[in-house]
């Protein structure tokens, strides 16, 4: 990646306007009058009971006043934003003095240029054979994560609207003309017009295209997507154009945010990340993955606290022996945002993806969960369809099992959709720093959804020491996952049998919660066959058979 280039060097050579957030200490004496908020935004804060008090502030406009004095200083104002209280401008090096000098503004910080988290190769290979019927190819990146049951059960995000923050769409493709033809394709907004002036270059990427396909795609026999009968906002933030480095910018991707959040939107797709950026503007560093320095990440964490669930992509840069190691190695903005859920890449055997972004130390883990990222199906431009690599693809295919657990449950707060995404997820008693506490089950987390109703707790317990179990998926080959809802908490053990009684494995032993559990356990090593199970709850037995199939 490039470095930068020596502030010195920068003065030598004119030291030209380049792009800065103003941050303002308040809002000054900003007209009461609140920013525009449709209705279907105010239904989504009141469900998922967003603060009255963060919201009116977050509405409140950015103060004109303070505006005014920013170009009095020589900065050519670029966008506002009213959740972050900020303004992005162009300044040369003597305007940017005197931005530093005036009363109300708190920080001055460079803005970074947007990199998506490309597919690695960049570019989908094409689709080389007829896909088999069903989901076609498809399937795969569908059943890594447990999707196909929720979808066959009629979960497909109906009534839940999803946002794309992203390059260029296409919703004439084949796999997507099914929104706007259904009345769902609610709006679709460029915010990278100025780019294109300024660069005097056009839109040149479809990342959007390949992106929204794998969360709503429905061209049956050939690519399904989770949630493809969501509603959907696009948003254009970032200024693609082959290997041109002038790519839209991060007050590109706050005011998208802020849009769409204005319309209404339960779900936020963002498959992109910030790191290092073109030579003679200041990069992100390690350091600053602290979940509170990128504006980006600022922005993420404000949407959640809005009502909003946020999927971001991990970022394509561990394919590297460590931080040192020539590469980024690490998870970027906004992925280390507290509240946003950053999705890593496995394989299609469920191993990770090598190029998968590690998290850092000193934050929470991250990422939070994973799914298929690699030699995935996309949809591709003049209608065709591809293979391709990267968290960008994982992160739209856990967004759009969002959108299933919110059609199963359209209270759920963001907290309460991430926290059933990491309990029901393969690694959730081991969770570390490669793939969080791992790859998503779709079906475990929908029908947590559909239990816990209105409130925290979960509806119809069994009474008592009681509990009920699913296994799923049956027949099950390499994972098998114990459904187990429970009426009080204690300690669980599972035991498989073989046909004649005899142990052959502890599947599991360890705690269990009171409501719904999902034990993911480990039957890869085991011949196929007929097998017999026995979980032990406190002092309550049930059992069941478990067939393999291989």
């Amino acid at each position: 990646r490039p470095r930068r280039a020596p502030a010195a060097q920068a003065q030598r050579t004119g030291a030209p306007a380049e792009k800065y957030w103003v941050f303002f200490s308040d809002k000054g004496a900003a007209p009461a009058e609140a920013a525009p908020v449709s209705a279907r935004a105010h239904e989504r804060r009141a469900a998922r009971a967003v603060s009255a008090a963060v919201a009116a502030e977050a509405d409140r406009p950015v103060s004109p006043a303070y505006l005014a004095r920013l170009a009095e200083a020589g900065a050519a104002v670029q966008q506002t934003s009213r959740w972050l209280n900020a303004a992005s401008v162009h300044a040369d090096a003597a305007a940017l003095e005197a931005l530093r000098r005036l009363p109300f503004v708190r920080e001055v910080q460079p803005v970074g240029r947007l990199t998506a988290a490309h597919a690695e190769p960049p570019a989908p290979r094409p689709l080389a054979f007829a896909p088999a019927l069903g989901y076609g190819s498809s399937r795969t990146q569908l059943a890594v994560m447990n999707a196909i049951a929720p979808l066959e059960r009629g979960f497909n995000g109906k009534g839940v609207r999803l946002g794309f923050l992203d390059t260029r769409f296409d919703f004439n493709h084949p796999a997507l003309r099914h929104i706007p033809e259904s009345g769902r394709l609610i709006a679709v907004r460029d915010f990278t017009l100025a780019d294109q002036q300024r660069y005097g270059r056009n839109q040149g990427s479809f990342h959007g295209l390949q992106v929204s396909s794998l969360a709503v795609g429905f061209a049956p026999d050939t690519l399904v997507g989770p949630g493809y009968g969501a509603s959907i906002l696009a948003a254009t933030t970032e200024f693609g154009q082959g290997d041109y480095e002038k790519n839209a910018e991060e007050d590109n991707f706050v005011a998208g945010l802020e849009w769409l959040e204005s319309q209404g939107v339960d779900v936020v797709n963002a498959s992109l990340g910030y790191t290092t950026f073109d030579a003679g503007e200041r990069s992100y560093t390690h350091a600053d993955l602290n979940g509170n320095r990128g504006v980006t990440t600022r922005a993420a964490d404000l949407a959640v606290k809005m009502g909003i669930v946020m999927v971001v992509s991990a970022g394509n840069d561990g394919a590297c022996s460590g931080p040192q190691g020539g590469c980024w190695y690490y998870i970027g903005t906004p992925a280390d945002g507290d509240s946003v859920l950053a999705v890593g890449a496995v394989r299609a055997d469920s191993l990770r993806a090598g190029f998968s972004s590690y998290g850092p130390p000193g934050l929470k883990i991250k990422p939070d969960v994973a799914a298929m990222g690699q030699s995935v199906l996309v949809a591709t431009t003049s209608g065709g369809y591809g293979f391709g690599s990267g968290t960008s693809y994982s992160s739209p295919l856990v967004a759009g099992v969002v959108c299933q657990m919110l059609q199963a449950n359209p209270r759920l707060t963001p907290v309460q959709v991430a926290d059933i995404l990491r309990q029901t997820a393969h690694k959730a008693a081991s969770p570390d720093r490669s793939l969080g506490y791992g790859i998503i089950n779709a079906d475990a987390a929908v029908r947590r959804a559909e239990q816990l109703g209105s409130g925290a707790e979960p509806a119809d317990l069994p009474p008592g020491g009681a509990f009920e179990v699913t296994i799923v998926p049956q027949p099950s080959q390499d994972r098998t996952t114990f459904e187990v809802v429970a009426g009080a908490p204690g300690a669980a053990r599972i035991e498989l049998f073989d046909a004649l009684g005899r142990s052959v494995k502890v599947l599991y032993e360890g705690a269990l919660a009171r409501g719904f559990n999902a034990l993911d356990t480990d039957t890869s090593g085991l011949p196929a066959g007929l097998y017999l199970y026995r979980v032990r709850v406190g002092g309550a037995l049930a059992g069941g058979a478990l067939i393999i199939a291989r």
